[in-house]
């Protein structure tokens, strides 16, 4: 099996600050609950929910795509953890 190398696009810190202000703004607008962490870190797993990021092995990679913030976020991207409940 040959190790894949697969390239990982971060956000910028101001990418990431759009991000959430866009989920706060969709907050406001719509009158939806607020699940997402406003400090963006998701609770079980700690990695930035509007952020991208390389998961799994050098073997098996995959890239974990964040949030854009234009849609209401109920879980994390990344390990999948729930924040409705």
């Amino acid at each position: 099996m040959e190790k894949q190398n697969i390239e990982v696009i971060k956000k910028s810190p101001e990418e990431l600050q759009k991000c959430k202000n866009d989920q706060v703004k969709l907050w406001e607008e719509k009158s939806y609950p607020d699940f997402a962490p406003r400090s963006g870190k998701c609770y079980r797993c700690g990695r930035d929910i509007y952020q991208n990021y390389l998961l799994g092995t050098h073997w098996e990679p995959k890239i974990s795509n964040g949030h854009d913030g234009k849609t209401l976020v109920t879980g994390c991207p990344h390990c999948h953890r729930s924040f409705c409940d």
